[in-house]
C-alpha cells in the first residue's frame, strides 16, 4: 500500500481531493527532480569512460518536454536519456511517450554515484549494442 493511500470516503470535497493530488504530483516532482540531479552529480565525478563516451549534457527545456532529460554524445550515436525515481514513473512515461527511443533509467535517492554509473552505463552499452544490431 502505498503511503499516500487515503480512502475516498476520506476526501469529502472535490477541492480536497484535487489539493491532495496536487501535493503528490509535487513531492514526486521534487524527488524526479532529485534523482535528474544525482545522475547528473555521478557524471561529473571523475570516472573511467568506455571508449565510446565523449560527453553527458543535460536537456534544455524544449528537448526536456520532449521526454531528453540527458544527452549522451557517444562515438556511435546520440542518446536520449529519460530519468525516473521509480517503476511507476517510467510506466506512466511509456503510456505518454511510446514514440521514445532513448534509455529509461531509475534512479533511487539512495543509490551512491558508483553504482549509479554502473546501472546507467550497463543499461547504455546494451543500448547502443542493440543500435549497431539493427543498423
Amino acid at each position: 500500500m502505498s503511503r499516500y493511500y487515503l480512502p475516498r470516503s476520506n476526501i469529502s470535497s472535490g477541492k480536497k481531493r484535487k489539493r491532495f493530488f496536487k501535493k503528490i504530483g509535487k513531492e514526486a516532482q521534487e524527488k524526479g527532480m532529485e534523482a535528474e540531479r544525482r545522475f547528473q552529480m555521478a557524471f561529473l565525478e571523475n570516472f573511467k569512460k568506455p571508449p565510446w563516451f565523449i560527453d553527458l549534457v543535460k536537456g534544455n527545456k524544449r528537448q526536456d518536454s520532449n521526454g531528453n532529460d540527458f544527452i549522451l554524445f557517444t562515438t556511435i550515436v546520440n542518446v536520449s536519456i529519460q530519468i525516473k525515481s521509480s517503476k511507476e514513473g517510467v510506466k506512466e512515461f511509456k503510456k505518454k511517450r511510446r514514440d521514445f527511443c532513448g534509455v529509461i533509467l531509475i534512479i533511487k535517492l539512495d543509490f551512491n554515484f558508483n553504482f549509479i554509473r554502473k546501472i546507467s552505463l550497463t543499461k547504455i552499452d546494451r543500448f547502443l549494442k542493440d543500435y549497431r544490431q539493427r543498423n
